[in-house]
């Protein structure tokens, strides 16, 4: 009979309780999901109101294990894991909570991070490109979305998550090389029809096949090269 007094005088050493009227009428109760505020009980909005402001003008920030501040996202998925296991029958562990909630909470942080990282590559690179560009611009970005990450992570002690996170991001720069190589090479092939079709047309029909051709031939194929290789000075080949 005395253990839950023991244990709430042990575990909340300053109290502070509020009673909470029904909020609705019975008929309502059931539906409680699909009410607006205007059909609650008036007390009840005044008792749920004057809890809040105590909460928002008294309350310290909730905080875990390590002295870590619990706010925001992180803080509602911590209400909801917890409510969770009391509705499920479960005993309530904010340890297990707090495992829960680290899981989510990297998850998503590394989602967002990704996601960050994504952006910035196709907003800085436009390839085809030369293969350090493209990998400054990844390195750029990719410290970029660890730092999002770390912002957003909880708990990630032994970064899991966040090499997790960097592998991600690797494969995808990997495709982007290998989208990078075909490019060039689809974008190299195009210029070398381009500038070479007069030497071709010239072999054809004959015309360095006279006195003087060859030298002719031999002056053209250089200026042409010279001409390829400056059209394609950013390109992989």
């Amino acid at each position: 009979y005395n253990l839950p007094r023991r244990c709430l005088r042990h575990f909340f050493a300053v109290r502070k309780c509020f009673v909470f009227p029904q909020p609705a009428t019975p008929q309502n109760m059931k539906r409680m999901e699909q009410l607006t505020e205007k059909e609650l009980d008036s007390e009840f909005l005044q008792q749920a109101n004057t809890f809040c402001h105590y909460i928002f003008a008294s309350a310290d920030p909730k905080t875990v294990s390590g002295g870590r501040t619990i706010t925001g996202t992180a803080l509602g998925n911590l209400a909801e894991v917890y409510v969770e296991a009391i509705r499920s029958g479960k005993v309530p562990c904010l340890e297990n909570a707090v495992v829960s909630l680290a899981k989510i909470q990297n998850v998503r942080a590394m989602e967002e991070a990704l996601q960050f990282y994504m952006t910035e590559m196709f907003s800085m690179a436009q390839l085809p490109m030369l293969p350090e560009e493209l990998s400054n611009i990844h390195k750029t970005a990719e410290k970029k979305a660890i730092e999002v990450f770390i912002t957003m992570s909880f708990n990630d002690n032994d970064q899991i998550y966040q090499k997790e996170l960097m592998g991600k991001m690797f494969n995808q720069y990997q495709q982007m090389c290998q989208q990078n190589q075909e490019k060039s090479v689809k974008q190299c092939e195009s210029v070398l029809h381009t500038v070479f079709d007069t030497l071709e047309k010239g072999v054809f029909d004959g015309s360095y096949l006279r006195p003087g051709g060859y030298r002719q031939y031999r002056d053209t194929l250089k200026q042409l090269t010279h001409d390829y290789k400056e059209r394609t000075r950013s390109l992989i080949m």
